[in-house]
């Protein structure tokens, strides 16, 4: 036997964390046990008989394994799998309108028009196609736009409605999700969302209230305020919803203290253990200073409080780089315009394709060999073949790539280059979270 070259020995909170980034096994010691392990590691074999127990832990876990196994091979299958899994996504922009005006949203929300009734039936054509004549294992509908809610009765309503009575009847899986900035989620709205099986959202806070409410200028009162009760109102209405808030910060508005009372201040405490947080940088604005330091420091107050971060969402768990990597996960337009990635102002010039009158999707000629290129491994070069981090990054975020199939130079197209976290942190608190 031979030690796996993705383990990762981390002293988290008094303990020592072994952790194998590969199989996602982890167990804890007590950290004077380290030099035990070290030796174990070392010389698997020679401790086959002498501890047979920590042994069969130690190979089932992959910390080590037969001197035959390729761990590349490996990661490699797990990857094909993954990305080749029955399992369809519909990403559908009901429009790329909005009710704000974020300073740094890429949208083009002026000539913004909602998906027509003609787009719509060619939707439900085409989950009827997934759903009848694929072998699908389950499907999931996510909502994006610009805002989705706007249009929450008039599109998502009856095409979530359809979509999860042809999985029951065929006894396929269904799901659904959104991304929304929560303002228009009112009370007849959140009753509707476990019906619907919309039980997984993702909202976005611009920092504190002062600041979130300039970026996110409402009508009338405050938006920070309203978007919160509304998660509130989410919770208590849909008792399977888990809410991701998402904090956009810049220099200016990264203030932890500030943060965690006023989050804390509106959202019940019997909501707070699922709702998790995560933390991105406007992409715009310039580095923060200090800002591992206070995204640990706002992360220990948001804890303190009773909510957690997402440390899953920033690792890879699922073997593929994203979702958009998976051959049967796609992103349908209001225009009926057919593309892998959401991260795209420009839909007409990527668009890989677009749904015909019988919901079947007509691919460009270019635009399938850009689905091929969203399912290839971007991980076969000598900078991520190399990396410990591999099996939970799995490479390069596929959007890097040009039209013409052109990839930027790698330390550029690093996805953990200049990362606000430790990479121990987020493994410790990945495992954390898992033992919750």
């Amino acid at each position: 036997m031979k030690t796996s070259r993705y383990n990762y020995v981390i002293h988290d909170n008094g303990q020592l964390l072994c952790f194998n980034a590969l199989s996602r096994a982890y167990f804890y010691m007590r950290p004077e046990m380290e030099h035990y392990l070290d030796e174990v590691l070392a010389r698997p074999d020679d401790y086959k008989e002498k501890l047979p127990s920590f042994y069969q832990k130690l190979s089932q876990g992959w910390f080590i394994v037969d001197e035959t196994v390729d761990e590349l091979e490996v990661i490699r299958k797990l990857h094909r799998e993954a990305c080749d899994a029955k399992d369809y996504n519909l990403t559908i922009l009901p429009t790329l309108g909005c009710n704000f005006r974020c300073w740094y949203c890429y949208e083009e929300h002026a000539q913004a028009r909602p998906m027509s009734d003609e787009v719509v039936g060619r939707v439900r054509k085409c989950i009827a196609r997934i759903v009848e004549e694929k072998d699908t294992r389950s499907l999931n509908l996510t909502w994006f736009g610009g805002e989705p809610f706007l249009l929450f009765q008039k599109i998502i309503a009856p095409l979530n409605t359809y979509a999860k009575a042809l999985c029951r009847d065929r006894g396929i899986r269904f799901s659904s999700s959104a991304t929304t900035n929560g303002y228009l989620i009112n009370e007849t709205v959140a009753r509707q969302l476990a019906e619907l099986c919309i039980n997984h959202f993702q909202i976005t806070l611009d920092g504190d209230r002062t600041h979130h409410d300039r970026t996110r200028v409402a009508k009338e009162g405050s938006s920070f305020d309203t978007i919160l009760h509304n998660v509130n109102l989410i919770c208590r209405e849909n008792s399977e919803a888990e809410v991701l808030l998402r904090f956009n910060y810049e220099a200016g508005n990264f203030l932890p203290e500030q943060i965690a009372r006023q989050v804390a201040e509106r959202v019940g405490k019997t909501h707070r253990k699922r709702i998790r947080f995560i933390f991105r940088k406007v992409w715009q604005a310039e580095e923060v200073p200090d800002v591992r330091a206070k995204v640990q420091e706002l992360i220990r107050l948001l804890k303190a409080e009773g909510f957690d971060y997402a440390y899953g969402y920033e690792l890879v768990t699922d073997y593929t780089s994203c979702y958009a990597a998976r051959k049967h996960s796609i992103v349908i337009t209001p225009d009926g315009l057919v593309g892998k990635c959401t991260a795209r102002t420009d839909f007409a010039q990527y668009a890989a394709g677009r749904l015909g009158e019988d919901g079947r999707i007509v691919w460009k000629e270019a635009g399938a060999s850009l689905n091929d290129i969203y399912a290839t491994p971007l991980f076969e070069n000598e900078m991520c073949l190399s990396c410990k981090k591999l099996p939970l990054c799995i490479g390069m975020c596929p959007k890097i790539i040009s039209p013409e199939g052109k990839i930027p130079p790698l330390d550029y197209a690093c996805p953990h280059k200049d990362k606000q976290f430790d990479w121990g942190d987020l493994i410790a608190g990945y495992c954390r979270m898992r033992d919750a």
